[in-house]
């Protein structure tokens, strides 16, 4: 069988990722596309949160991709993508099973001899693992750092069109959720943590007042 492995963070999934996953499922018998569960918010950046994308990949983009790609299973990588990939391997080293690897030109680079050798040393050795780096030219040429400069910028319509042709018709959806502010969530120890030199604070403050 012939397997195809398609890791990404995806924030957001656009008409690019999508070419990427179309490759794989005519390329392969089937196909795991690992989706990352992480909040991705940097300086400058249009903030995405891990728990909004895993609202828009159940409710419309996980059943999307599989009714345009049927060979295609949409897995919530609960690591980072790339170890659930090394994970695949592992499990699949004494089978027959033929493994290509997805990503585009510059992250196919991370999949090095050793670390494919290191984690299915079988599967390296009978050569039935590959690796398949994608030019932007074989699908869409566009990146997430654009999508994500037009949802700074409120371009509704642009963003909308780049999105995959099987999900624009939940572009508005698709945008009001990822526009939904998630609250940083703070552990009950932090949290006391947090209080308590507040507290010692006007304490002090207190017994001052009370001295003078």
């Amino acid at each position: 069988m012939r397997i195809g492995l398609v890791p990404g963070s995806f924030k957001p999934y656009h008409a690019g990722h999508d070419g990427l996953v179309a490759i794989a499922s005519r390329e392969n018998d089937t196909v795991k596309l690992f989706v990352s569960l992480g909040d991705r918010i940097k300086p400058g950046e249009f903030p995405l949160y891990g728990k909004n994308m895993r609202e828009i990949w159940e409710k419309y983009l996980e059943k999307a991709v599989e009714s345009a790609y049927p060979n295609v299973e949409v897995v919530y990588a609960v690591k980072a993508p790339v170890s659930h990939v090394y994970d695949e391997l592992k499990a699949g080293d004494f089978s027959e099973d033929e493994y290509t690897i997805y990503s585009d030109e510059e992250d196919i680079l991370k999949y090095t001899d050793a670390s494919l050798e290191k984690t299915a040393p079988n599967l390296f050795m009978k050569d039935l693992i590959a690796l398949r780096g994608v030019k932007r030219a074989e699908t869409v040429d566009i990146s997430g750092t654009y999508m994500r400069e037009l949802l700074a910028a409120k371009k509704v319509k642009e963003f909308s069109r780049l999105l995959p042709a099987h999900s624009r018709k939940y572009a508005q959806e698709i945008l009001d959720i990822l526009n939904r502010q998630v609250e940083p969530v703070v552990s009950a120890g932090r949290a006391k943590r947090q209080k308590r030199p507040m507290g010692e604070s006007l304490l002090r403050s207190y017994v001052r007042e009370i001295l003078r």
